[in-house]
């Protein structure tokens, strides 16, 4: 779907539901559809899985976060939730459907040493295999069974593949900037958020900034 268009029915959205105090956002998130914060009062939608499904379903994830704001801190996915939720035309479903929802591909592939059972995820992290912890330490944590990490071998094909990834300095700055779809994302390769961007993509993409640059913190490897 259209970038621009699904920030135009989130807002649309959040509007029509009392949500006017509310701020709405990108986020470069890649297993996670949306987002919704109480503390800063912000809905949020991955560029990547936005760019990737088609209307309805980005429509569904909208939805989906609203219920969360208006459900109020604390809900979850309790059955406060699922009502509002239900109310407002959504699936209510807990998580997205990963049979239906494209997503981008894995980056790397983790190993069990002991097993040789492998998972695939976008971050490496310090996860143990949890077959191996029950079957051997009582279910316990146990570092033996740490997953080994390497890059995915066999990546499918996804939107992060035809992006555009461009690193450029600026006014002494160095920024990471990924281009889909004619919107600029800007980070720093230093990770910092910045105050405001539009100075930056004016110098950086050579255009004039106007109402189709949208901005969002992309982190540098």
């Amino acid at each position: 779907m259209d970038l621009q268009e699904a920030l135009r029915i989130a807002r649309s959205s959040m509007t029509q539901h009392g949500l006017t105090d509310w701020k709405l956002r990108f986020d470069g998130a890649v297993r996670r559809f949306g987002l919704c914060n109480h503390n800063e009062r912000t809905i949020s939608l991955s560029w990547h899985l936005v760019g990737m499904n088609d209307e309805d379903s980005v429509r569904d994830t909208i939805l989906h976060e609203v219920a969360h704001a208006l459900a109020g801190p604390g809900a979850g996915h309790s059955q406060r939730w699922k009502m509002m939720a239900r109310q407002l035309g959504c699936s209510a479903r807990r998580c997205y459907d990963s049979r239906r929802i494209a997503a981008p591909p894995a980056r790397f592939m983790g190993a069990c040493p002991s097993c040789g059972v492998t998972v695939l995820r976008s971050r490496r992290k310090q996860i143990a295999c949890s077959r191996c912890c029950v079957k051997f330490s009582e279910g316990r944590f146990d570092a033996k069974y740490l997953f080994e990490w390497s890059e995915n071998p066999m990546p499918e094909g996804g939107i992060m593949g035809k992006s555009q990834v461009l690193v450029k300095k600026y006014k002494n700055r160095v920024y990471k900037v990924v281009i889909e779809n004619g919107v600029y994302f800007l980070g720093s390769t230093h990770g910092k958020r910045f105050k405001s961007l539009s100075g930056v993509a004016q110098g950086i993409s050579g255009h004039p900034t106007s109402g189709r640059y949208f901005f969002g913190l992309v982190k540098a490897k």
